[in-house]
């Protein structure tokens, strides 16, 4: 009876995981995800591969899946830098310190 129970649980909790990650991307295009921009973004300027990104009031933006490297600055300064890793139909995120 346990075994039945544990393994309804199991099943319960993968369900909704796939039920997730098909509603996260039913909007996506094919092989593209999000980077989602968050904390303390007043006052930021934002690049990609080196690329600045020039709709900085946007926080979500849609990109190819791969890796990219972030650079975030304010007033001159390097706040943060990272790899971070786009996966199709997923949201990635990343929070300004």
């Amino acid at each position: 009876m346990n075994n039945i129970l544990y393994l309804l649980v199991v099943l319960f909790l993968l369900s909704a995981c796939s039920v997730s990650q098909m509603n996260q991307g039913a909007n996506a295009k094919e092989g593209y995800g999000y980077l989602k921009i968050s904390g303390n973004t007043d006052n930021i300027s934002l690049s990609l591969n080196g690329q600045t990104v020039q709709s900085v009031p946007v926080m979500l933006y849609e990109l190819k899946g791969g890796s990219y490297n972030l650079v975030v600055t304010s007033g001159g300064d390097v706040i943060l830098r990272r790899l971070v890793l786009i996966s199709a139909s997923l949201t990635t995120e990343v929070i300004v310190p």
